[in-house]
């Protein structure tokens, strides 16, 4: 869970919007920026020690690029990278050379994972004709969690009907050892975009764990 600092030059990928301004959030020192290419130049020492939170005030109301979120494979698969995903909280962050998710130990962090959807039944062919029906899909979290930690997982899925799963996070050997971890089973029957959101509970110290990806894997081949 140490925060790592990458001094140089960032790339904010996805934003639509003109850059007003940049700074620290500790001391409020100016930022090199370049709202054309919308970068910022990250100093080579780290901030604080704790927190190191960078403000970006931007001309306009967000707007990111929509074809920046995960779509649905040929093989009907999703894989959500972390950085792809919206962090709410303070205590969950990207992190690291696998820009995986860090999350601590509050209870009010969440995270969501947004997708498209667009092949998402299950065709079977049943002599001369097609039969269609709604596609399973197993959720698979490639996390890491420190020997101690974990707490307990709740994933949500945004379709008309919320589908909700509940899992105990296990440590899997430390920080750095992702495993695939099977949370559950949901099922889509319609196009569109999507979010899985995960929130944490009863975490254990010292924090709750680290996640590379997010996938739906179809089950019902």
């Amino acid at each position: 869970m140490k925060e790592i600092w990458f001094p140089g030059e960032v790339r904010l990928t996805g934003l639509q919007n003109g850059i007003a301004a940049v700074s620290l959030l500790a001391g409020g020192a100016a930022l090199t920026f370049d709202s054309g290419e919308k970068s910022v130049t990250l100093p080579a020492e780290l901030p604080d020690s704790d927190v190191s939170v960078v403000v970006v005030d931007l001309i306009g109301s967000c707007v990111v690029r929509n074809d920046m979120v995960p779509v649905q494979r040929a093989d009907r698969s999703v894989v959500m990278p972390a950085f792809r995903a919206v962090l709410h909280g303070p205590n969950v962050r990207i992190e690291g050379a696998n820009r995986n998710i860090g999350w601590g130990l509050s209870d009010e962090d969440s995270a969501s994972f947004p997708f498209m959807v667009t092949n998402p039944e299950f065709q079977e062919h049943l002599g001369g004709s097609i039969e269609r029906r709604p596609g399973t899909y197993a959720v698979v979290i490639e996390a890491a969690v420190a020997p101690g930690a974990g707490g307990t997982l709740t994933v949500t899925l945004n379709t008309p009907k919320p589908q909700v799963l509940t899992c105990q996070i296990e440590p899997t050997g430390g920080w750095g050892s992702y495993k695939d971890l099977t949370i559950g089973r949901v099922v889509l029957g319609t196009k569109g975009e999507f979010a899985l959101e995960l929130n944490g509970s009863k975490i254990r110290k010292p924090g709750f764990m680290n996640i590379k990806s997010v996938k739906l894997l179809p089950v019902d081949k």
